[in-house]
């Protein structure tokens, strides 16, 4: 029973060190849109790959569409693109 437990937060460890997000490996203009991304989709990317790629992968590109460059709209897409598969 305790080695199944050991597994199990092990797991939940591997899954959340994978998922998480380093805000400062996006373009500048996109870190701007990350912390209001986090308050528009409810949930955290950072421990929850299905948030990353759904709720706040949309509202992450809606903020960066409307305010960045071409540039830094093409490094976030690759950048959450790799992060979600």
């Amino acid at each position: 029973m305790y080695f199944n437990h050991l597994i199990t937060f092990f797991l939940a460890f591997v899954i959340s060190v994978a998922v998480a997000v380093d805000v400062e490996d996006l373009p500048s203009c996109s870190q701007d849109c990350f912390d209001q991304s986090v308050a528009l989709s409810g949930c955290n990317p950072d421990t929850d790959k299905a948030c990353l790629c759904d709720d706040f992968f949309d509202e992450m590109t809606y903020c960066v569409s409307a305010t960045c460059g071409i540039t830094d709209n093409l490094a976030t897409l690759d950048f959450l693109d790799d992060k979600c598969h």
